[in-house]
């Protein structure tokens, strides 16, 4: 995901020839792709930590196991779309 543009941003405050604000949807697609960079980042944080309980309890199934490979994944998932949050 991308950060907001300037094009976006410049986009937002003009107006359409039918006088509705221009660039709505910009706006919208910037604050969702900033919250789900936020989401992503701090999944990614806070994830390890399950994965320490999980593995300090033990992974003695398979279900136990697929369980971890699936955290494991989550986390990388959220370490790629959460890497660029500033905040």
């Amino acid at each position: 995901m991308s950060q907001c543009t300037r094009s976006d941003r410049v986009r937002a405050g003009r107006n359409e020839p039918d006088g509705r604000p221009a660039g709505r949807l910009a706006r919208a697609k910037c604050r969702l792709g900033a919250s789900v960079r936020r989401a992503s980042f701090w999944a990614a944080v806070l994830l390890p930590v399950v994965h320490l309980s999980l593995l300090a309890a033990g992974v003695e199934t398979t279900r136990e196991t697929a369980a971890l490979a699936a955290l494991l994944a989550a986390n990388v998932g959220a370490l790629v779309v959460g890497h660029d949050y500033g905040g």
